[in-house]
């Protein structure tokens, strides 16, 4: 996680507690959740904010993260929503493959979903770890 207002980070494995997870998105983020569940069809809690990102507890532990919904967040490397499958190729070692949600990639433990197969699609949703995504 990095705190643009001042460039600091700090990292967030998996397997962090929940509590713990939370109180440091929350001071980042500037605002609590707007949302906490949990989906039973995935045996995971989750807390999501109006910024499109959503992270996922198992056992009370941080198991993934999930970012969508035109969120501006991106990764140390500036991977996210709105990078092209061009840009992707060119600065990454991404695999591709066609699935029952459409063009999915994988980026080390990274993954994500295109708009489609083209050069210029774009980077729809990012995810990492456990999250519950429907296929």
């Amino acid at each position: 996680m990095f705190l643009a207002s001042t460039g600091s980070s700090r990292p967030l494995p998996f397997g962090t507690p929940s509590t713990d997870v939370l109180a440091v998105l929350t001071t980042v983020l500037g605002s609590e959740p707007a949302e906490k569940g949990e989906n039973a069809d995935c045996a995971a809690k989750y807390a999501a904010w109006d910024n499109g990102l959503t992270v996922w507890f198992t056992n009370d532990r941080f198991s993934g993260w999930h970012v969508g919904r035109g969120s501006s967040l991106t990764t140390a490397d500036g991977l996210g929503l709105g990078t092209t499958r061009a840009q992707l190729e060119a600065a990454h070692n991404a695999v591709f493959t066609a699935s029952s949600l459409g063009e999915e990639f994988t980026v080390g433990e990274l993954a994500g979903l295109l708009e489609s197969a083209a050069p210029g699609a774009r980077v729809q949703h990012l995810w990492s770890g456990h999250v519950c995504i429907a296929r």
